[in-house]
């Protein structure tokens, strides 16, 4: 397998273990509910990075502001969030239950703000 291949799977295995958080769960949901829908109407990835991609990562940090107090690494936490949406795709090739990949790709964003905006509990280590 490809390092990148190897890195989807060991973050899809990692966030299947993440209990998600209750601060701020419903709107981590329709966050997540909104770039679902943008990924179903615009189907090409390259006319999808402004409308859904970018809208994506600025509704997550506007939505981590909104509940969460500590000062991000910016930087590290936008690199690594940007690749949740794929836990979603491998959740529903797995699953296929909307709702439960939903979660899966919110538990991604959970374990992201973990390691670069709430700091590291024990059960998370930076890469």
């Amino acid at each position: 397998m490809t390092p990148h291949i190897d890195d989807a799977l060991r973050s899809y295995s990692q966030a299947g273990r993440v209990t998600p958080s209750r601060l701020g769960a419903e709107d981590f949901r329709e966050v997540v509910r909104k770039r679902v829908q943008c990924y179903e109407q615009i189907t090409t990835p390259l006319e999808r990075k402004k409308p859904c991609n970018i809208t994506y990562v600025e509704s997550i940090i506007h939505t981590a502001r909104k509940h969460i107090r500590s000062v991000p690494e910016m930087g590290l936490f936008v690199r690594h969030v940007q690749y949740c949406p794929i836990m979603y795709n491998m959740c529903i090739g797995d699953m296929n239950q909307r709702d439960y990949c939903v979660d899966y790709e919110r538990r991604c964003i959970d374990m992201t703000l973990d390691k670069y905006w709430r700091g590291a509990p024990e059960n998370v280590s930076h890469d």
